[in-house]
């Protein structure tokens, strides 16, 4: 018999891997931007605090009461846009997968949870800590919803 080579089809895989990646900064640059934005308009204090020049102060505001860094309504408010964002997210990498389209939002929501793991492990603050637990559960589930709501609206092959 003849050696056959084999070779991975490289096109899909990166563009796999790059579907994956987008919407993973897709859903960070949503999180972080649309909540410095939102911090910015309906929270001004907070704002300030955040943007202190003084990165002690900021710290030491952080230690001392965090809800007046990050209050309690901006942060459910954040958890609702988030989960919108994660959405889209999910219904953009199943359209744009190259294969396999839940698959990759499958893969997509295993990344926002680890993402979202790593930020309530290194939260300092017990409040802090338990919202990222919040959002480590509903990112993933919007994300799949997302997907899930692409992938319904598909003619049947």
């Amino acid at each position: 018999m003849e050696d056959e080579e084999y070779s991975t089809p490289s096109r899909p895989l990166l563009r796999s891997f790059l579907t994956v990646a987008g919407g993973y900064l897709m859903t960070l640059i949503g999180f972080l931007g649309v909540g410095l934005l939102l911090l910015a308009t309906a929270f001004p204090d907070s704002f300030a605090i955040l943007t202190e020049a003084d990165t002690e102060k900021f710290k030491e505001a952080l230690q001392n009461n965090p809800a007046d860094v990050f209050p309690t309504e901006f942060l459910f408010i954040l958890l609702a846009i988030n989960g919108f964002v994660c959405w889209i997210a999910g219904y953009l990498v199943a359209r744009m997968a190259p294969f396999g389209s839940f698959t990759h939002a499958i893969f997509l929501a295993i990344v926002l949870f680890v993402g979202f793991l790593q930020w309530a492990v290194g939260a300092k603050d017990d409040s802090l800590q338990r919202m990222m637990l919040l959002f480590m559960g509903s990112a993933p589930i919007c994300a799949l919803l997302g997907a899930n709501f692409f992938l319904k609206r598909q003619p049947d092959s």
